[in-house]
């Protein structure tokens, strides 16, 4: 039966405007770092289009960061000396799902979407824009008013005839410029680490890579820290490539575009692409754009986190440019996977990577083939147990000293455990840190499934003797010798991590010794990379490489430290495994029992050297070398 209805009403889909901004603004951006890796990229883009004018600008961005304690970042601001904004350009540039970078319209740069700026802020918080073109200030101010629930703004009448004395004193540094701040509101995304943390998080994040790298850019980072007797920091970021030689560059047919790739094997081992600072894996990139770093499916390959490099791919911004946007996962956060482009692509790379990572596994497994001589590896092992117990010391102390705790804490921070035997482990926490987060409970995660928690949840209680420190602990389990776990609490917004590694059972009476302590430092053995810009490195299992075709190293230690028995060998050995202890050390007390800071992390080096160094010369120099292979 065929029916007619009456036409009632008809229109656009309603919306709850206000939900959809904040959903969309808190997808894009997670918290402060997010937020920071925008504007930079925002800055860099106006530089960029002027450039393709012709003109040659300073290229300078300035990155203010206000740390409070516990880790409550307060304030960020981004200062350019770009091409600024008209008062019709702000205002586009305030519309969300607006295009404003200029990337359709053929210049290259990475904005797809106009995304990032109003974002940052209405996650974050409340942000103010000042933008300089032409002599015209221009300003803004946008937040999420949590009344209205929406997000608001706040357009000012455009002022000209400033005088550069007036400029500088509302914080631009040029003629044209931006400046953006931001006021951090927001309690679950206000958590930002120490500055050596941040410093090394923008300076290698793949998307700001190129930036950082880039001749034509000075990124200046100021660190502020009130509550550190008001220290401001001033660090110049600069990325340097890993050094290595180029293994492929080809260009491969996909889908009817040419893709090309370049592929690097790196001197040394680099870091996992898993995290957004991993310097290992292959850059994603179109005209100008990086979109992803990627090692498909090789991104815990030991072999694998040899190789960086490249993938140029002009059909992505081509595809854009008509329309389909669908390639791009829209929260810019790289290729969307489930796109058959995007499938094409991860075949033929997972197929040019893998041939590259079996040669350089079968190499890797050739070189450790190379047996040193049994008085020298017993020696070493001897020395690797001893290093083990020097860093237990420092890492493994039963609880922490009055005032030692300034952050959410785990320790051990590095523990071994047996198989089936459960083992406590204690958290702690100061009293301002339960304050702050209005809260005293904990949440712990194991990274391996393999490596149980036997407490996922508890609450920190007073400790009877330090009224300003909380504490509790919890319990984790394995059957699975060999296994390891990065074991994370989580109290609010703040984390702390420690290493749980399931070593072979402890049995009764005589036993043969496995090789190596399976301590914190299990093994040292030589390494034959060529060029290498460090005498050693100290590699994930605890294994110490030292690189015997480092000036000098060769010649009086020997290519398989043969010469260990000489005055020069041991001088040596000795100066390499203190460094290696103290720099091991020194990284993981960091943040945790001394703040972030290059001075402190300097007198802690100090500190490490004066203890460890009358230990290991002692033992290196025995007299009789048998003394030092004699068992335990």
């Amino acid at each position: 039966m065929n029916m007619k209805f009456d036409n009632l009403e008809s229109g656009l889909l309603p919306m709850k405007r206000g939900r959809v901004i904040k959903t969309l603004s808190d997808s894009t951006i997670h918290g402060a770092l997010d937020a920071i890796v925008e504007l930079l990229t925002n800055s860099n883009d106006s530089y960029v289009r002027l450039e393709e004018t012709g003109k040659k600008p300073s290229g300078i961005i300035e990155i203010h960061i206000t740390r409070m304690s516990g880790g409550h970042c307060t304030h960020i601001k981004v200062i350019d000396e770009a091409e600024g904004m008209g008062f019709n350009t702000l205002k586009n540039s305030i519309t969300f799902s607006g295009e404003t970078s200029g990337f359709k319209e053929g210049r290259t740069v990475r904005g797809f979407f106009g995304r990032g700026l109003k974002e940052s802020i209405v996650a974050l918080g409340k942000g103010h824009i000042m933008t300089l073109n032409e002599g015209i200030l221009s300003t803004a101010e946008i937040y999420y008013d949590r009344q209205q629930e929406d997000a608001v703004y706040n357009l000012s009448t455009p002022i000209k005839n400033f005088s550069p004395e007036e400029l500088k004193e509302l914080g631009f540094t040029g003629p044209t410029g931006t400046i953006v701040e931001i006021q951090i509101n927001n309690e679950k995304k206000n958590s930002i680490p120490g500055r050596n943390t941040i410093e090394e998080y923008i300076t290698n994040h793949y998307s700001l890579r190129e930036i950082c790298s880039s001749e034509k850019r000075e990124l200046r980072l100021y660190f502020n820290e009130p509550e550190n007797k008001g220290l401001i920091t001033t660090t110049i970021l600069n990325y340097v490539y890993p050094e290595g030689s180029i293994v492929y560059e080809d260009d491969v047919k996909l889908n009817g575009d040419t893709v090309h790739f370049r592929v690097y094997e790196s001197t040394e081992q680099l870091t996992s692409p898993g995290s957004p600072q991993g310097t290992a894996g292959l850059l994603i990139k179109t005209e100008g754009a990086i979109l992803d770093n990627k090692l498909f499916g090789f991104e815990t390959d030991p072999s694998g986190l040899y190789f960086f490099g490249e993938i140029i791919c002009p059909g992505i911004a081509k595809a854009i440019r008509n329309g389909d946007e669908s390639v791009v996962d829209f929260n810019r956060g790289g290729l969307d996977w489930r796109h058959q482009y995007s499938k094409e692509l991860e075949s033929s790379s997972k197929e040019i990577l893998k041939k590259l990572i079996e040669a350089k596994r079968e190499k890797m497994r050739s070189d450790k083939e190379q047996q040193l001589k049994e008085p020298i590896q017993q020696m070493l092992d001897k020395l690797c147990r001893e290093l083990s117990k020097l860093a237990k010391d420092e890492l493994e102390d039963a609880g922490p000293a009055p005032g030692q705790v300034n952050a959410l804490m785990i320790l051990p921070m590095v523990v071994n455990i047996n198989p089936d035997e459960p083992r406590s482990l204690g958290v702690y926490a100061p009293k301002y840190i339960i304050s702050d987060e209005n809260t005293n409970i904990v949440k712990f995660l194991s990274s391996n499934e393999k490596v149980k928690l036997l407490n996922t949840q508890l609450e920190l209680e007073p400790d009877k003797k330090d009224d300003k420190l909380y504490k509790s602990s919890f319990k984790v389990l394995s059957s699975s010798e060999g296994e390891m776990s990065i074991i994370t609490a989580k109290l609010g917004n703040q984390a702390a991590n420690c290493e749980v590694r399931v070593i072979p059972p402890t049995k009764k009476g005589r036993r043969r010794k496995k090789r190596g302590s399976g301590g914190i430092f299990s093994k040292i053995i030589p390494a034959h990379d060529n060029e290498p810009i460090q005498r050693f490195q100290y590699t994930e299992g605890g294994i110490i490489r030292i690189f015997v075709k480092f000036p000098g190293i060769n010649k009086y230690l020997g290519e398989y430290l043969e010469n260990v028995y000489t005055m020069e060998g041991k001088t040596i050995l000795a100066e390499i495994l203190i460094e290696a202890f103290c720099r091991y050390v020194a990284k993981q007390r960091a943040g945790k029992y001394y703040t972030e800071d290059i001075d402190l992390f300097s007198g802690e080096m100090d500190r490490l050297r004066r203890k460890a160094s009358v230990i290991i010369y002692e033992m290196v120099f025995k007299a009789d070398l048998r003394d030092l292979i004699e068992a335990d």
